[in-house]
């Protein structure tokens, strides 16, 4: 290892006593890949580096490796005339953009903190607010969509950043969580009927919105106790590969899965556009389409569809 996997290592280690310390020697190798490959790209890569090594042990950091992974993938993938830091509206930058069939690629990435229910369990239900008002009467307490509102922001904000819609460009907001329960979360706020954040009519710059659980194995990586109920029957039996933690093109655990946004230019993405778009990101949301007949189908497809894909029953 040269000085910077060194540095990047004893750093993790100083920060995170719980780490998963036989994955690590990958990770950080697979990391300096990364940013001598994005280099080699013609992509500054040293700004990028440098927030992930100064948000070590720090709430941002699954943030900033997100969006790394997440860069890293679509520059090796669409190199030509990819780039990153785009100066858009009102003077403000999104992540980066790329070519597929000759669509522009607009992408802004955005990440959720991981939950910490450790001193409270909110009981998560996503009903009308007549509803849950009845409920709170009745003297359910602590009830909570978990992640809506968190989503709401993060999706007002890269409303702000990202270009006005244009016919021949798409506008993608890429979401990362890092566990399947908040996944679920997730993506049951954007196309559960009664609730939909798809179809609020407040993001006049997003055509769609994509969800992946990639912060999944950056998060156990730094503490495996996190998950030692959420992997069962024995964690030490999860295999945790330090250079594919960084791969956003899996499966499993990543299970990329694109949603579309009621937009004025929705109707001008036809069927051929929508299908380069869930080609060149990779999404799975066909699969859990076929799955879903109502509200109360989500969480159970979503679960089904995860399993059966890492059994190998569809591969």
């Amino acid at each position: 290892m040269n000085n910077v996997e060194n540095n990047f290592k004893n750093l993790l280690i100083d920060k995170y006593p719980n780490i998963y310390i036989e994955s690590l020697d990958a990770y950080c190798d697979k990391f300096e890949q990364i940013i001598s490959k994005l280099n080699e790209l013609g992509i500054d890569a040293e700004v990028k580096k440098k927030s992930i090594l100064s948000n070590i042990g720090k709430k941002d950091y699954l943030n900033y490796v997100c969006e790394l992974s997440v860069i890293y993938h679509f520059a090796s993938k669409f190199p030509e005339d990819f780039k990153i830091d785009i100066n858009s509206t009102n003077n403000k930058n999104f992540d980066f953009y790329f070519f597929h069939q000759d669509l522009k690629m607009n992408v802004e990435v955005k990440s959720l903190s991981p939950s910490d229910n450790s001193e409270k369990k909110p009981v998560k239900l996503f009903l009308p607010k007549e509803q849950e008002n009845e409920l709170y009467k009745q003297g359910l307490q602590n009830l909570t969509r978990t992640t809506y509102k968190k989503i709401i922001d993060l999706l007002e904000k890269a409303d702000s950043q990202l270009p006005l819609l244009q016919a021949h460009e798409i506008n993608i907001v890429l979401l990362c969580v890092s566990d399947l329960d908040e996944y679920t979360d997730v993506v049951t706020n954007l196309i559960h009927s009664e609730i939909s954040i798809l179809n609020l009519n407040k993001f006049k710059n997003i055509d769609c919105v994509l969800v992946c659980n990639i912060g999944f194995e950056h998060n156990f990586l730094l503490n495996k106790q996190v998950y030692k109920e959420y992997i069962k029957p024995n964690i030490e039996n999860y295999s945790l590969d330090g250079k594919l933690i960084w791969d956003y093109q899996r499966s499993i655990p990543v299970l990329p899965m694109l949603f579309w946004v009621n937009t004025p230019l929705y109707e001008c993405r036809n069927e051929e556009i929508q299908k380069n778009v869930m080609e060149a990101m990779f999404s799975h949301t066909s699969y859990l389409q076929r799955k879903v007949k109502s509200n109360n189908d989500i969480q159970n497809a979503i679960f089904t569809l995860y399993n059966e894909i890492s059994t190998g029953k569809i591969s």
